[in-house]
């Protein structure tokens, strides 16, 4: 079990993520339903991408989404 880093700027504590098919996809509903980015999406090499939102009402939430390897 790793451990991981909040972002530069962000508030230290638990942030729950959800793994996802497209970080990219949920950026884009998070803000039509009026969520705001924190974080916009960056890579963790090796591992995926991860975005951090907060959602309309207050609470920050982070989605993951992994690498993909070997054939498809």
């Amino acid at each position: 079990q790793g451990h991981l880093m909040a972002p530069m700027g962000m508030p230290q504590g638990t942030v729950a993520f959800v793994r996802v098919k497209s970080v990219d996809a949920v950026c884009r509903k998070v803000t039509k339903n009026g969520g705001k980015i924190l974080v916009p999406k960056y890579e963790v090499p090796g591992m995926g991408w991860f975005a951090y939102f907060e959602a309309p009402g207050g609470t920050i939430h982070a989605v993951y989404q992994p690498m993909v390897t070997g054939p498809k």
